[in-house]
């Protein structure tokens, strides 16, 4: 299950900042890499599918996705691609997810 599409990732981030955290080519060529945001995508899905899922109370796949969800892998992702050092807004905001999908989890929160 994808949580956060790539239109997702660009209309909360931009595509400046995408850039900026994907094209990781020497030179850079000044493009989202695609393959590089899906691999911290697909770490986000997984990620928040160990919460969703550990306590059975969700079976996965789901039938749709919440906006917080989506927007849990959003910062989850963003939080990931972020491979010279976090930003204390982007550190977080990461916490903040999840704290909640611990919550989750707990079946303190659905």
């Amino acid at each position: 299950m994808t949580y956060a599409t790539q239109a997702d990732m660009q209309t909360a981030l931009g595509d400046d900042e995408l850039i900026q955290l994907t094209d990781r080519a020497d030179p850079p060529v000044g493009a989202i890499d695609a393959a590089v945001l899906t691999r911290a995508m697909e770490a986000a899905d997984g990620e928040i599918d160990s919460y969703v899922a550990s306590n059975g109370r969700y079976s996965l796949p789901l039938a749709s996705v919440p906006a917080i969800l989506r927007d849990c892998a959003v910062d989850i992702a963003r939080y990931r691609l972020h491979d010279r050092g976090v930003p204390d807004r982007v550190k977080d905001a990461y916490k903040d997810r999840i704290a909640w999908l611990r919550d989750v989890a707990a079946g303190k929160a659905s």
